[in-house]
């Protein structure tokens, strides 16, 4: 519908780029980012985002789009995190994710943790995007089909084959029994 959800929440964020880009891209509309990782990744997402505070801070106001940086790990569930998935002022809330899907043995918890999230009244899905690193990725995508999670492409150069694509694609993920940003 060509809005920015009031809540933005990046799984998996490493370095915390896509979030920070995001800050930075989105600084006057101020949604709420939240770059989630494993507890060790943590402290390096603060630091970066420490590191360039001065790329979201607004210079004509004190509003800042700053990131927040919390701990996230893959399979747990929502209701023992302190992530603040239900704040108050997030009226809609999406998921990003970059370059997550690399490693077999991770992909049923980060597909619980997606679910979980896509389950979310506020949550009107998530963006993907993916690149083919590993040959049995195609597990991955029949784990988010046997959770009732659709996967379609929403932008990907060049080709054809859809959510198994070798170039790297831009996926649109939702529950198949919810409303959606398309």
């Amino acid at each position: 519908n060509g809005e920015i959800p009031t809540l933005i929440v990046e799984l998996g964020a490493g370095t915390g780029a896509t979030s920070l880009a995001l800050a930075v891209a989105l600084q006057k509309l101020q949604p709420k980012i939240i770059a989630t990782d494993l507890d060790a990744v943590v402290p390096l997402l603060r630091l970066n985002i420490a590191l360039n505070k001065g790329l979201f801070t607004g210079a004509e106001s004190n509003q800042t789009n700053e990131p927040s940086a919390v701990s996230l790990p893959w399979g747990t569930p929502l209701e023992e995190l302190s992530v603040p998935f239900r704040d108050a002022d997030s009226k809609e809330m999406i998921v990003i994710m970059a370059d997550v899907v690399y490693d077999p043995d991770l992909y049923s918890i980060l597909v619980s943790t997606l679910s979980d999230l896509l389950s979310l009244p506020q949550c009107c899905g998530a963006i993907m995007a993916y690149q083919k690193r590993h040959p049995d990725d195609h597990q991955f995508f029949s784990l988010l089909a046997n959770n009732s999670i659709l996967c379609k492409p929403y932008a990907q150069p060049n080709s054809n084959e859809g959510c198994t694509s070798r170039s790297a694609s831009i996926m649109f993920l939702s529950h198949t029994n919810k409303r959606n940003l398309e």
